[in-house]
């Protein structure tokens, strides 16, 4: 098998900001989160990786950082990183066949990178 799973997702995670909104009766996922779910649902494949006790995530997120009068663009790709998980880990199992809980990741690393286009690659690797 495989200590390491690479996922490339044509996208941007949804932000913490634009995730969750509330209501009355509780929280709801917002459109914009159940679009995101719906891209990885249907463009990522499922893959297997080693069985371990622990997993680190690196999570590469593409997109513009100037605006065109080349002033920085007002982006936290950190606001991004739980979403880009939990939705991602559901497509990797480990060699029992097993889902792996995000609880189970102990380390994660996260930069953005200059780019006209936006996507997101996502890296799940074994730890220890």
């Amino acid at each position: 098998m495989s200590d390491t799973v690479q996922f490339r997702i044509e996208g941007l995670p949804v932000s913490e900001n634009k995730a969750v909104r509330m209501s009355a009766r509780g929280g709801y996922k917002t459109k914009e989160f159940k679009e995101w779910e719906e891209l990885v649902a249907l463009t990522q494949k499922e893959k297997v990786i080693d069985c371990s006790e622990w997993y680190g995530c690196e999570i590469i997120v593409h997109m513009p950082l100037y605006c065109k009068n080349g002033s920085i663009k007002r982006r936290d790709s950190h606001n991004m990183i739980k979403y880009a998980i939990d939705t991602t880990l559901k497509k990797v199992l480990d060699t029992n066949g097993k889902e792996i809980d995000d609880c189970r990741i102990s380390e994660v690393s996260e930069c953005k990178v200059d780019d006209k286009n936006e996507w997101t690659e996502i890296t799940f690797y074994c730890i220890g």
